[in-house]
């Protein structure tokens, strides 16, 4: 054939695209909120609260939808996979970012505020996207087991 005919862009997808990204700029702008530095202890004070706010929601924005734009692309069993290696892999990072910054810690302070330390550390750490990153690993295997057992129901409702 010489050419085939294209279907055009769903105004509905452009749509969502355009939100989408409206959200992702929102996010960046929470900085600019009046913030203090209410996340402090013995070590200091970190970042204003907007800040960390700002960047853990662009990151969530970023990773949640294309996670689960990803799963439902994929076959039902590469989903649960692929779900599961970023569920895990989110939760290793956090793991080893949490026992790291312990291990730091206590070389030089008091380990009674240890628990207080790892959260703080968790929650000023926006470089990579590890909570998010293994929370859409979980959601990805949630859509994929969902989607897996309303096909059983289905199958076994009409016996052929």
């Amino acid at each position: 054939m010489a050419s085939e005919l294209k279907k055009p862009f769903p105004i509905g997808q452009i749509a969502w695209i355009l939100v989408w990204g409206g959200a992702l700029y929102a996010t960046l702008q929470v900085h600019l909120l009046e913030g203090t530095h209410a996340i402090c202890g013995p070590w200091g004070c970190g970042p204003p609260v907007s800040a960390l706010v700002g960047y853990h929601g662009f990151w969530l924005l970023l990773v949640l939808p294309a996670a689960l734009i990803v799963a439902k692309k994929l076959p039902l069993e590469s989903a649960k996979r692929v779900g599961k290696v970023l569920a895990l892999a989110g939760l290793a990072g956090v793991i080893v970012l949490v026992a790291v910054d312990a291990v730091k810690f206590l070389q030089h302070a008091s380990p009674q505020y240890l628990l207080q330390r790892c959260f703080f550390r968790l929650a000023t750490f926006v470089d990579f996207p590890l909570v998010p990153m293994a929370l859409a690993g979980w959601l990805m295997r949630r859509w994929a087991n969902s989607k897996e057992a309303a096909q059983d129901s289905t199958t076994a409702a009409d016996p052929v």
